[in-house]
């Protein structure tokens, strides 16, 4: 399928690609920067005729696509899925660029020439509606490209085909966990709930499964961010986490690490979401204890 020239340093014993270790940003970008480079080349050439129309097959609707790679591997953080419900494919993808920049460079630019791309066992087909469909400004070609595809190629009954559909992207946490086993990753579990929310004592664990270098998927109800009452909600929204927690007045990541010590103390949480690396999901300054109407659990992959 590929014509690509996959540099020989990425392959594995396998020659597939392989995860690198979570959590650390691979400076080292020369492999991704080599695959761009090779895209870059191929849309000054007379058949060029991508598989994803939406916004054209000339050489400067790819150009958007080079310059949406070449800030992605830099900052993972610039995936965004604006107004969408892309938020799980979301989070898969800024895992991947930030452990695996060149595999995530090299299944976008797959996904755009060739409709399709396997991330190991992880294969990834879109339907021609997802290709084809038209972009709102806000969404970057590349995200739309990589996220909806996903989505798409997830959904055995609904296509995802335009951003307006908040109902065929939502991904439940049995998927964003078997997504992650099939890319690749050894350590992969699930501690979610989707109708009771969790504990202040699971979000500590979460916590410690961050602290030790894992990749840190929480399941939450964006409410949080806007409704100062503490009511249960249904989690509809995934983040990652991307600095320690911090507790008490003044904040610091040392705490007790029993959750009765802490449950009644305000905290700062930075996570990646909405194209920011450390977004605040504690504006309305909740209380730990309140915030736990708001939080289902999370995902943990390495």
């Amino acid at each position: 399928m590929s014509i690509l020239q996959i540099p020989v340093s990425l392959k594995g014993a396998n020659g597939i690609l392989k995860p690198s270790a979570t959590r650390i940003i691979n400076r080292d970008l020369s492999n991704a920067n080599l695959l761009i480079s090779q895209l870059d080349k191929l849309r000054n050439t007379t058949d060029f005729t991508p598989s994803f129309s939406g916004e054209g097959n000339d050489k400067y609707a790819a150009q958007k696509i080079i310059d949406g790679l070449y800030e992605r591997i830099v900052n993972p953080w610039k995936i965004y899925q604006a107004g969408t419900s892309l938020c799980g494919p979301a989070v898969f993808f800024y895992c991947l660029a930030k452990d695996c920049p060149a595999l995530y460079v090299k299944s976008a630019i797959e996904l755009y020439l060739y409709g399709e791309t396997k991330i190991n066992n992880l294969h990834i087909k879109p339907s021609v509606g997802c290709k084809k469909a038209l972009l709102s400004t806000e969404m970057a070609s590349v995200d739309w490209i990589t996220l909806a595809s996903l989505t798409d190629s997830s959904n055995s009954i609904y296509n995802y085909d335009s951003s307006e559909d908040q109902f065929s992207g939502i991904t439940l946490p049995g998927r964003l966990e078997s997504w992650f086993k099939l890319a690749g990753y050894k350590h992969v579990n699930k501690h979610t709930n989707l109708f009771f929310d969790k504990n202040v004592d699971d979000l500590l664990k979460a916590q410690q499964a961050f602290k030790a270098g894992k990749n840190v998927c929480l399941f939450i109800s964006a409410k949080m961010e806007n409704v100062p009452v503490t009511i249960s909600l249904i989690p509809n929204h995934w983040v990652v986490m991307s600095r320690s927690l911090r507790v008490g007045d003044p904040r610091s990541i040392s705490f007790s690490i029993k959750a009765d010590d802490i449950k009644d103390e305000e905290f700062d949480l930075e996570v990646f979401t909405w194209g920011r690396e450390a977004f605040n999901m504690n504006p309305m300054k909740l209380s730990l204890y309140e915030f736990s109407d708001y939080y289902f659990g999370y995902v943990v992959a390495s």
